[in-house]
């Protein structure tokens, strides 16, 4: 046992006086300093000599966690504010509900204007975008209030009560909640008939937890396992893509402001960072943009074009999917994304022709089926082949300036009308003044090229009918994505097996998002 005594005494000096062995910064927490304090007392007894040697180097080695926790999201270390920690570092983190965004190009056709936002805040900053992920407003909060994340990126509403325990950026939107069943056949839904029984108060019917997401909860509905939930309204059009039996009995409550939350600090560096980048932002006008091009997608959808798409992805997209997948890892594009775009060309027709005489699955023309080696434009291999192909070398061709869903779109808008007539737009657009690297810029001088802005009969173009393929293309996508992804189907099956039908049966799941 007195092997260990020198070994204690050694440390003993040491530990006294910690600044000689580390910043004493690192000593914040207290319970780390009575461990290490206590040796003294304890190297007196000498049984415990042996105890004590093995437990300090363990709390030594922990130690150097407490440099990780120092420099985490949200907390000022030595002196320096959050903002510059964060510029430092070169990282923003973001907590989110839901699936964070990819590196994949064609990914960003999902992302919320959240997600847009949070890529031109963190532009501001000259930094990079790391998420983190929560399934409820819950998570989300929890890893704010742990420091592990910089702020909430997704929008919350913004009440009273959660303003006891949190910062919130200036509001970017409002919504209503909207109450939802699953509608059967023939069943009464005339000015909410179906709901007689439902009490109308929030605290009432606003049951059971957040640990489901939107999704979940919709998809508990649609299954029967609850009666009813709560749908943000600029939620609402694209949930009913996702589940068309969904439909809406009233509006619940007054309008909310939604923002990005964060915890309640003295160092107001980010926030006032946020504070000015929304400033800016809804004083230039980008923040209405913005705003205007994420709901224009889905406020024009068409129910009996969804029903159709879903239809053919049940009878024809079988036998066509594998053709789309190798293509897509040929050319490093989404599949889903390719078969969006045949499906608007041809409705997944292999032997479809149109009046101009463009042909085939991908709608070819002659001439860029002879650079792409495209021999048969029947031959459904050959087609998705060449179309992923020439949608790769438009989207390799746009000027770096041109990223995110802009890109994709832009894209898109080229393998419909050209690349040459699309530059053209841009040109006209930057006369314009307008920005001729955003997709809403060239959306808006499209329809003018077969006008008096078009500077020959070549660029009379029929530019309106570019941007309804587009946004077409965009709403197949969106709905491809849902019906092709696997993880729905164990979704699905965890969130009914979570589900306890003798509790949840007959109440809603509180609302958001």
């Amino acid at each position: 046992m007195l092997v260990y005594a020198p070994v204690v005494k050694k440390l003993r000096g040491k530990v006294m006086n910690s600044k000689k062995i580390m910043p004493s910064s690192l000593f914040a927490n207290s319970k780390i300093v009575k461990i290490i304090t206590r040796i003294p007392e304890i190297t007196s007894k000498g049984l415990r000599y042996r105890f004590k040697v093995t437990i300090l180097p363990i709390v030594l080695l922990a130690l150097p966690g407490l440099v990780v926790n120092a420099h985490s999201p949200g907390q000022e270390v030595n002196g320096e504010s959050q903002l510059e920690r964060i510029r430092r570092s070169g990282e923003l983190v973001l907590a989110i509900q839901g699936p964070a965004p990819t590196d994949s190009d064609t990914a960003v056709l999902q992302e919320s204007l959240d997600f847009e936002l949070a890529q031109r805040f963190a532009s501001r900053l000259g930094v990079k975008l790391r998420y983190i992920q929560g399934n409820s407003r819950h998570d989300l909060i929890r890893m704010l209030t742990n420091h592990e994340a910089d702020f909430i990126a997704t929008a919350i509403p913004i009440t009273e009560e959660r303003r006891r325990t949190l910062r919130f950026s200036p509001a970017f939107r409002q919504i209503t909640e909207k109450v939802v069943f699953r509608a059967e056949a023939g069943q009464e839904t005339q000015n909410g008939a179906v709901f007689r029984d439902v009490p109308v108060t929030a605290k009432d019917w606003v049951l059971g937890s957040e640990s489901y997401d939107l999704k979940n909860r919709l998809r508990m509905v649609n299954d029967g396992l609850l009666d009813y939930t709560v749908v943000p309204s600029d939620q609402i059009a694209r949930m009913q893509r996702y589940f068309p039996n969904i439909e809406v009995a009233f509006e619940q409550g007054e309008p909310q402001d939604l923002g990005w939350a964060f915890s309640q600090s003295e160092d107001n560096s980010l926030y006032n960072e946020v504070s000015s980048f929304f400033d800016a932002i809804r004083q230039d006008g980008t923040l209405a943009r913005l705003t205007k091009k994420h709901d224009a997608v889905w406020m024009a959808t068409d129910a009996s074009v969804d029903a159709a798409l879903r239809s053919h992805v049940r009878q024809r997209l079988p036998r066509y999917r594998a053709l789309f997948q190798n293509a897509g890892r040929k050319f490093d594009i989404d599949w889903r994304l390719l078969a969006a775009i045949a499906y608007q060309e041809s409705q997944w027709d292999a032997h479809a022709v149109s009046a101009e005489g463009v042909q085939g699955m991908m709608m070819l023309t002659g001439n860029t089926a002879r650079e792409l080696n495209v021999t048969d434009r029947f031959n459904v291999s050959q087609s998705i082949h060449g179309g992923a192909e020439y949608l790769h070398e438009i989207l390799e061709g746009l000027p770096s300036p041109v990223h995110g869903q802009d890109r994709i779109w832009l894209a898109l808008a080229a393998y419909n009308i050209g690349y040459n007539h699309i530059e053209r737009a841009r040109k006209i657009a930057g006369r314009q003044g307008r920005d001729p690297n955003a997709w809403e810029s060239v959306k808006a001088v499209l329809p003018q090229m077969g006008g008096k802005a078009a500077a020959s009969p070549r660029e009379r173009a029929r530019g309106h009918l570019t941007v309804h393929y587009v946004e077409n293309i965009c709403r197949h996508y969106d709905l491809l994505v849902w019906l092709t992804d696997e993880k729905q189907t164990t979704a699905a099956g965890s969130a009914a097996s979570r589900a306890r039908p003798d509790v949840n049966k007959g109440r809603a799941l509180e609302g958001g998002a």
